[in-house]
């Protein structure tokens, strides 16, 4: 099994990193003009909007069944 050049993976990540400061950059430079959103900007909020929600969903979940829990021993009322 080949092993991973160290400075190929440096290298990689540095491309990754200035490809989303470059869109964070154009996205601030549209939202400071009022212009709407690019179709690159808009894809990218789309896909970071899903990945948001798939990732909450369990925190959410544990969190509702926490609250239904404390409110079974402790009536909301006597808070």
């Amino acid at each position: 099994m080949k092993k991973i050049n160290l400075s190929k993976l440096i290298i990689i990540a540095l491309i990754i990193i200035i490809a989303a400061m470059s869109a964070i950059f154009i996205s601030a430079k549209n939202f400071k003009s009022n212009k709407n959103p690019s179709a690159m900007t808009q894809t990218i909020n789309d896909g970071t909007s899903f990945v948001d929600r798939v990732l909450v969903a369990p925190i959410h979940f544990v969190q509702d069944k926490a609250n239904e829990l404390s409110n079974l021993i402790i009536p909301p009322e006597t808070l």
